[in-house]
């Protein structure tokens, strides 16, 4: 049989003006029974039943119109009813993920982000961690770049000791953080990270880094400390923990823990890197490498010993060329040897081509301090060519930069370009003065002869 719609619309306004409210309700269900899609119809049914008291009936309308208007593309209006339901019913918070959704359609992000937050506090405070953590994975999809974000959802999956997802969440916050130049937050999730998981050591070296370089020397030993006591024989965290005692000024027992690093990384078939250690801040005291000792027995200036390693390369006495030589562009510093006499003859071109053209800063200039340590934190990580453009903005900056040039060398020698490397040394060498740097140069021979 055919509903007169229009006679039903008129009977139910008549009984809602009269406050018959059910009489009113069972035209508009009538009507609805006809035609399921009226949208305007089954809103005056929500209506109808709040007004009665009837919340969950109410609701329950409501959000039928608000996922037809969702599906129809009338985002604007589904919003409302969506938003409507919240005032009613404050803990239905299945309902903030349809609202988010569509803020984010309507390219409203933080209004996106602040549904889907309390959604997630209100999960939470009934101890829905799972519901909780589902709702914080997708704010932080929606702005990766959201650091605090990320964080709840990190410190959340901990809370639920799911260990390896909350480290990599941790990771890549800290990915995040390093491109964004936030130190602090930086510093503040590799300790969580070390919480979590004592045994990440890459990451607690890391954290002991930014320590160090923010000169929280003590906190940075502690953590060093902890690194050694995962891996007694790992070669970096001994000679990380040196570096920080050297810090700290407890200069006898870091050169027992750099003593500890060269024989670890001898072990590892790093003559190079041990001999670099033991030059550079080990005195002639004797250490124990075994038969495969790095001493030669009849050596007496060195504490690697061999003999021909002076003569041979030529470093007898201190390079005599200072600051002062530097007038001559052509001038070559005397280093006992034929830097172009390398195998790689094209080290000194390859070197050429990654030290940029100097430029005019028209008196701004960089903090070199600043990029210089950034590029240490790149290397840490494996990060050469990040590391090297850090570098190149000193250089172009102040071409006579020697700390710069050295870091160079550093630098390709980690990424496995010995020739380049011998050029940047060799070139930080003749930046300095015999004078005042003697013991950098000497630190700067050993390098080279090392390789050449």
């Amino acid at each position: 049989m055919a509903v007169n719609k229009r006679k039903l619309l008129a009977s139910a306004q008549r009984h809602v003006q009269k406050g018959a409210l059910d009489k009113a309700l069972k035209d508009y269900v009538r009507l609805l029974e006809a035609d399921p899609r009226d949208a305007n119809v089954r809103l005056k049914v929500g209506d109808l039943q709040l007004r009665r008291n009837q919340p969950k009936e109410a609701i329950d309308a409501y959000l039928k119109v608000a996922d037809q208007f969702m599906r129809d593309g009338f985002d604007a209006k589904a919003v409302a009813i969506y938003k409507q339901v919240t005032k009613i019913d404050g803990k239905r918070y299945e309902v903030y993920l349809p609202l988010a959704e569509l803020y984010q359609r309507l390219g409203l992000v933080s209004e996106a982000m602040a549904a889907l937050q309390s959604a997630a506090d209100g999960y939470q405070q009934e101890g829905k961690r799972r519901d909780a953590l589902d709702l914080l994975r997708k704010m932080s999809s929606l702005d990766p770049s959201n650091v605090p974000s990320r964080l709840k959802v990190a410190d959340l999956l901990a809370k639920e000791e799911l260990k390896d997802d909350a480290v990599n969440e941790y990771d890549a916050i800290v990915a995040e953080a390093e491109r964004q130049g936030d130190w602090e937050t930086q510093i503040a999730v590799f300790e969580r990270i070390v919480e979590v998981d004592p045994t990440r050591i890459e990451a607690a070296q890391g954290f002991t880094q930014l320590l160090l370089e923010r000169n929280q020397n003590e906190q940075a030993e502690h953590v060093a400390r902890k690194c050694v006591e995962a891996d007694a024989d790992r070669a970096e965290s001994n000679e990380l923990l040196a570096e920080v005692l050297s810090a700290l000024g407890k200069h006898g027992e870091a050169v027992e823990f750099f003593k500890r690093a060269a024989v670890a990384w001898r072990e590892l078939g790093d003559e190079a890197k041990a001999r670099d250690l033991m030059q550079r801040h080990v005195s002639d005291d004797a250490i124990d490498f075994g038969a495969g000792d790095l001493r030669n027995e009849n050596a007496k200036d060195s504490p690697f010993g061999d003999a021909s390693l002076e003569t041979d390369v030529g470093f007898e006495d201190p390079p005599t060329r200072g600051i002062g030589d530097l007038a001559d562009p052509d001038a070559e510093m005397d280093l006992g040897f034929d830097a172009d006499s390398n195998s790689e003859s094209a080290s000194a071109e390859e070197l050429e081509e990654l030290v940029p053209e100097p430029v005019d800063d028209d008196g701004v200039g960089v903090d070199a301090e600043q990029l210089l340590a950034e590029a240490s934190v790149y290397v840490r990580y494996g990060k050469h060519e990040k590391a090297i453009e850090a570098i190149q903005q000193v250089l172009q900056h102040e071409p006579a930069n020697a700390v710069a040039f050295e870091q160079m060398g550093d630098t390709l020698a980690a990424a496995g370009h010995e020739a380049p490397a011998v050029e940047a040394w060799v070139k930080a060498a003749t930046l300095l003065s015999p004078d005042t740097d003697a013991e950098r140069i000497e630190s700067l021979r050993a390098r080279v002869a090392a390789r050449n």
